[in-house]
């Protein structure tokens, strides 16, 4: 069992949905250059900056909630996601704007993430704070209603393959060839149809295996 408390504090020291602050320029030492890395890769990977012709735009709304409500402090919930600290410009919290475009975000647009495992990564990372309950030995309505969709957004993304793509060539002669290409693929075989002289060069997809690293539960905090 896991004596670990799930309450707010401890969310707050696993995960951060907030732009970190920026040490004064005068200080040059590690922990400073270590800040100053962490907040620009929060800045540069970990805000959504979503418009009207982003994939997450349906036409009306974000599709994936942002901006986000301000909060001052982290709310944990036993029936649904927690609700991260962001702190708005007026309670302290911290602005990015982007040079290019002149926009300005905030605390709201802060996708959750840890600090370690961002400075380890050093790009687009996403952690959020999912609690399974067990009562009576049965799984509780909260984690079929979320927790079944969290343990698959997990492996969703290592699991789904490459993307595919479907490309047809018209050669010269009269013959045509078609191509079909799956992911991280390799032509292992041909066939020849004489009726139609064309010929199908056939992709198989290859297994992929999955390279794990394991980071010490202490690290993260």
């Amino acid at each position: 069992m896991c004596d670990i408390p799930f309450d707010a504090a401890t969310c707050d020291e696993f995960i951060s949905a907030e732009i970190p602050d920026l040490p004064p320029l005068n200080d040059t030492s590690k922990l400073a250059e270590e800040q100053r890395r962490y907040h620009n890769l929060v800045t540069k990977y970990m805000i959504h900056t979503c418009i009207n012709t982003s994939g997450c735009w349906n036409g009306r709304k974000c599709t994936k909630g942002f901006p986000k409500n301000y909060i001052q402090h982290t709310i944990v919930h036993d029936d649904r996601p927690a609700e991260y600290r962001r702190r708005s410009p007026v309670d302290g919290g911290n602005t990015y704007t982007i040079q290019k475009t002149g926009i300005t975000y905030d605390n709201r647009h802060v996708v959750p993430h840890n600090r370690y495992l961002l400075l380890r990564w050093g790009g687009h990372i996403n952690l959020e704070w999912v609690i399974i309950l067990l009562r009576n030995n049965f799984f509780t309505k909260y984690f079929q209603a979320y927790g079944l969709h969290s343990a698959k957004y997990v492996f969703k993304y290592i699991l789904k393959g490459e993307s595919a793509a479907y490309i047809r060539t018209e050669p010269e002669s009269t013959d045509s060839v078609e191509l079909e290409k799956s992911g991280q693929a390799e032509a292992n075989t041909v066939l020849h149809t004489p009726s139609t002289s064309k010929k199908i060069v056939h992709y198989d997809q290859l297994v992929q295996y999955f390279k794990v690293n394991k980071i010490k539960f202490a690290n993260l905090i």
